[in-house]
């Protein structure tokens, strides 16, 4: 068994070396199933979070290799829009590495909290070279929710009570104490119940996207009762953040369509209510039997709190840990890493007294490892990513508008991760999941990039901005 594992791995090591769209395909594969199998492993080694990124750097190893300084070219932007706050971003990362090691003596925890911030960057080249077409980007998309599929499986799985070895929370796992009793947060074949939730929260977004820009009545159809699945998926993880992020990427799914001017909207109204719809009605009087009813209504009934207590939460963890971190940490920061969710793992030094609860909310993460000049530093290349993302739609509206709805979900899905960071960090702290990030930003940059032989140049923005190879 041992023997055809390592076979296995070394093959997919030479494909990831070998071929940048393999590597997008083994990150995914890798990414799920890397939690499943670290439940098997005796003690479940920690080691198995950063196996997807093995796969990656091989994949952006070859790919350097290849192309040399060339596969950084898409991190400049248009007009090299995001050198100087890219490069500025970079020397504070630097700058606070050098002073964990320097304060508390360790390298393998500022090592750590530095992939954190550097996963999605160099992530972004990766996707850039993948894309060559819509089809490859509907292709990853497909692929990412066929995985998720399996995901929301293993939940459902717990939620009926197979009992399971790898259906069972990594370590102590999460109980949730609500409405009176006690909920188990099913994680299924996820590492905990916040990353199944997350990842299906994820195939809802990108799910109504393709049921907006496809013509097939078979396919919305298909589309909405997986929509149907992953939604009632979330409510058994009892994490309601995630049904909050949903309802965030419909808002700015609408309000950036509305802004670009791009059409088409009715489709994914249509979906979602159709979708949501069947979620009740099947959860509730056709999948389970009798006896799953009762508790189906006390995480429903969990899952309506969401918007009650949004205020209040937004508040205490956002703006309340960012206070907390200034409080405790001061302005300049206190190095990077000690904030990140597995310092304990990588650490035998207690940053408890040192941080307290200040990095549960995103802001005050941000604080504790880069301090005010590195948020201000971060804010203002996002900004610029921002302008970067703009020019990009508003071409695509021009060219095609499949690509511009595309890109307009991919944009809306971005915004909703950055607040529903600000109120939850924890969830930010998984390797898998930054990769993913960076890789949809990619994917967003290599938009135009399909359609730049097929027009010499769009003018936009009165004329003023050219595209004649719209990101280099």
């Amino acid at each position: 068994m041992l023997a055809a594992s390592i076979l296995v791995a070394l093959i997919l090591f030479i494909l990831c070396f070998n071929s940048i769209r393999a590597t997008v395909f083994i990150v995914i594969a890798v990414g799920i199933i890397q939690d499943p199998i670290r439940k098997l492993v005796p003690e479940e080694p920690v080691f198995f979070v950063v196996i997807v990124g093995i796969f990656f750097a091989t994949g952006m190893i070859g790919a350097m290799l290849r192309n040399g300084t060339r596969y950084f070219a898409p991190l400049s932007g248009i007009n090299n829009l995001l050198y100087y706050p890219i490069v500025s971003f970079l020397i504070i990362l630097l700058i606070q590495t050098f002073a964990t090691i320097v304060r508390y003596d360790q390298v393998v925890l500022a090592i750590v909290g530095l992939s954190g911030y550097l996963a999605p960057l160099l992530a972004l080249p990766l996707a850039y070279s993948y894309v060559n077409t819509l089809e490859d980007i509907k292709r990853l998309l497909a692929v990412y929710i066929g995985f998720n599929c399996f995901v929301a499986l293993g939940v459902y799985l717990s939620f009926l009570g197979v009992d399971w070895a790898i259906l069972q929370q990594v370590g102590q796992g999460i109980v949730i104490y609500d409405l009176g009793t006690v909920l188990t947060a099913h994680s299924g074949f996820a590492r905990s119940a916040e990353i199944a939730a997350w990842h299906m929260a994820a195939s809802v977004c990108m799910l109504g996207t393709l049921s907006a820009i496809t013509n097939k009545t078979s396919q919305r159809l298909w589309f909405a009762f997986l929509i149907v699945i992953m939604v009632g998926g979330i409510v058994l993880t009892g994490r309601r953040k995630m049904l909050m992020e949903i309802s965030i990427f419909v808002f700015f799914y609408f309000s950036i369509l509305i802004f670009t001017r791009t059409t088409g909207t009715k489709v994914f109204v249509g979906t979602l209510i159709l979708g949501l719809g069947l979620m009740i009605w099947l959860g509730l009087q056709e999948i389970f039997p009798e006896k799953y009813e009762s508790q189906i209504d006390l995480y429903l009934q969990r899952g309506a709190t969401v918007f009650e207590d949004a205020p209040q939460r937004f508040s205490n963890l956002g703006f309340g840990s960012l206070q907390s971190a200034l409080q405790r940490v001061g302005w300049l920061g206190a190095g990077m890493g000690i904030g990140s969710q597995g310092a304990r793992y990588f650490s035998d030094v207690s940053f408890i007294s040192v941080i307290g609860g200040s990095t549960e909310g995103g802001l005050g993460k941000l604080i504790v490892e880069l301090g005010i000049p590195g948020l201000a530093l971060l804010l203002w290349l996002l900004w610029r990513i921002n302008q970067n993302i703009s020019k990009i739609l508003q071409y695509c509206n021009v060219v095609d508008k499949t690509a511009a709805h595309l890109g307009v979900a991919i944009s809306a899905f971005l915004v909703t991760n950055i607040f529903i960071f600000v109120v939850a960090s924890q969830v930010y702290g998984d390797l898998f999941i930054l990769l993913l990030l960076g890789m949809f930003v990619g994917i967003l940059f290599a938009t135009p990039k399909i359609f730049a032989s097929r027009r010499s140049y769009v003018d936009v923005e009165e004329g003023t901005q050219k595209y004649a190879n719209p990101v280099t």
